[in-house]
């Protein structure tokens, strides 16, 4: 049999977004690099998300983390989506810093893919 396919890129950027975005804020209340770490954060402000999805969330964060941190723009997005994470527009800016992250590494693209998958 043979393997699943890769999802195209902005496919995969997408579905990370809607799987991460919610834990961010909850990522960042615990996170302890002072680049993320956000005490304004409290558990009235946390969306409310399951163990579960807060576990994938954090997998995937790590997984992403290095090559967001060495994208400017990607940080701010995910600062910006951390604190508002209703927003359209910096959840569009983050889904796009992750396309021009995932086209430039193809091997992290499949290891997200998998990741995904296995949730």
């Amino acid at each position: 049999m043979s393997e699943p396919m890769t999802p195209a890129v902005p496919t995969l950027a997408q579905m990370t977004v809607k799987v991460l975005v919610p834990c961010l804020p909850h990522i960042f209340a615990a996170d302890t690099n002072p680049v993320f770490h956000d005490p304004t954060l409290n558990s009235q402000m946390l969306p409310d998300i399951s163990q579960t999805q807060l576990q994938a969330g954090q997998l995937l964060w790590q997984e992403l983390w290095p090559d967001i941190s060495r994208d400017y723009e990607t940080v701010t997005a995910v600062q910006k989506v951390a604190r508002t994470p209703n927003s359209p527009v910096w959840k569009s800016v983050f889904e796009q810093g992750l396309i021009t992250i995932l086209s430039r590494n193809e091997t992290l693209a499949q290891d997200l893919a998998e990741k995904l998958r296995a949730l």
